[in-house]
């Protein structure tokens, strides 16, 4: 009977500080009403100026809309965390936005792990330069503090994540091989 490996954590996007998420919220809604405040404006109540008026009339909703977009892009941005589950030497990393949307990013098998250890040593630093990988970075803050070096699908795969303690030691018994954890 084979016991089965199970463990799961998140990893959460800095809190933003008070009222943040508040005024990105209402600079979207005040936006998204002078979208369409202002294009009812325009096509309700022609501008007279032939083409000048037109580009006006098109562009001041287009560029209304688009902040109001940035707005929400930049909301959710501040609500996104990432969780790692480890199951059975399996690896399944997902971005979840804001509690509400999940993604999964990849699953990989820790056992193909070549390299994998702090970012800030040698190996590291040495794979962080190499153009031709393929980056996948699952932290909030795009600030990672560990490195795993595999190929998938063919393709050299640098992931940098966060691993606490637990997630580390439950990776480095799955993969025992000599390049791996190295300065920790």
């Amino acid at each position: 009977m084979q016991v089965e490996e199970y463990y799961e954590q998140i990893v959460s996007a800095p809190k933003p500080r008070r009222g943040v998420l508040g005024m990105l919220k209402a600079g979207q809604i005040i936006f998204l009403v002078l979208t369409v405040i202002t294009f009812a404006a325009f096509y309700l109540f022609p501008i007279s100026g032939g083409t000048a008026g037109a580009i006006l009339g098109f562009s001041v909703p287009v560029i209304c809309l688009a902040l109001s977009l940035l707005y929400r892009w930049r909301r959710r941005k501040m609500l996104t965390d990432y969780e790692y589950i480890f199951s059975n030497g399996d690896l399944e990393i997902a971005r979840v936005i804001a509690n509400a949307k999940r993604r999964k990013l990849m699953t990989c098998d820790v056992a193909n792990f070549e390299s994998m250890g702090p970012i800030a040593d040698e190996e590291g630093k040495r794979l962080s330069n190499m153009p031709e990988l393929q980056k996948v970075i699952a932290t909030p803050d795009g600030v990672a503090t560990h490195y795993a070096y595999f190929n998938r699908n063919g393709e050299k795969t640098m992931l940098l994540f966060s691993p606490n303690e637990k997630l580390f030691e439950m990776i480095r018994q799955q993969n025992k091989r000599a390049r791996l954890y190295q300065g920790r």
